[in-house]
């Protein structure tokens, strides 16, 4: 089931506050002996800005659960449970362009432990 949204408006973020820019991060993963080649996607991980409108995970949104959100449904959550849908999306913007990777979607699957 999706997760019902606790605010309207996503996070906003910008990679002007990564520690290491775009091309740092290429330098770094091509010098490891990874190809690249064009229309590789690379990811950062987690961009989270400095306020609260700009934190990228439920993590800090939820002040590490001290916080927990509400939820249009009425329930409060600090973390993701097994069966939500996740959805991101992403793009790039400059004065006469703007570049994204669409929509990705994914339902939370318990993990699977096997014994023996």
């Amino acid at each position: 089931m999706p997760l019902p949204s606790p605010n309207p408006t996503p996070p906003r973020t910008n990679t002007l506050i990564l520690y290491y820019s775009s091309a740092q991060q290429l330098c770094h993963h091509a010098l490891s002996g990874c190809p690249m080649r064009t229309g590789d996607l690379l990811g950062s991980g987690t961009i989270s800005g400095p306020t609260p409108d700009s934190f990228g995970s439920m993590l800090e949104l939820s002040q590490g659960d001290a916080a927990p959100l509400a939820l249009s449904d009425g329930t409060e959550r600090s973390f993701l449970e097994d069966g939500d849908t996740v959805t991101l999306r992403g793009f790039a913007q400059g004065e006469d362009y703007r570049i994204g990777f669409g929509r990705c979607c994914e339902q939370i699957s318990p993990v699977l432990t096997y014994t023996e």
